[in-house]
């Protein structure tokens, strides 16, 4: 998901047995209330997760790279008829140069539809993906 928006951090996800069983240093509460840990459980699908938001800003953002169109076998930029698309995506943009840089309903739909792509993505299904341009 993190090469699909600039908005999520893959780096700060730990999925270790060890995290899964610890206790919050805050509330003393385990993790295994977490859905992501319950699921795991169940199911022994690595690919459950929790997405936790802030409802107020970040400061930690990725680069993204193009998208990949393997019809066409070229790398194309998005086009999108929503305004606003441009700058969520583009980092040099006025909008994340504010610090800090408050989140906005347009970012919640943007993380949204990267999770959309993502699932996409790790379906193998996505024809037009950024996985082929992305470190």
């Amino acid at each position: 998901m993190s090469i699909n928006t600039c908005n999520f951090d893959s780096e700060c996800s730990i999925f270790s047995e060890k995290m899964m069983n610890c206790k919050d240093k805050v509330d003393n509460m385990s993790r295994e209330g977490a859905g992501r840990v319950a699921m795991y459980k169940i199911s022994k699908s690595p690919y459950c997760y929790t997405l936790e938001c802030t409802y107020d800003s970040s400061e930690c953002f990725n680069q993204l790279s193009n998208f990949w169109d393997q019809r066409r076998e070229m790398e194309f930029i998005p086009m999108n008829d929503n305004p606003n698309y441009d700058f969520i995506q583009d980092l040099n943009s006025e909008y994340y140069k504010r610090k800090p840089t408050l989140f906005i309903r347009d970012v919640f739909c943007e993380v949204g539809m990267a999770a959309a792509i993502s699932i996409l993505d790790l379906c193998n299904i996505n024809k037009v993906s950024r996985i082929n341009t992305s470190s």
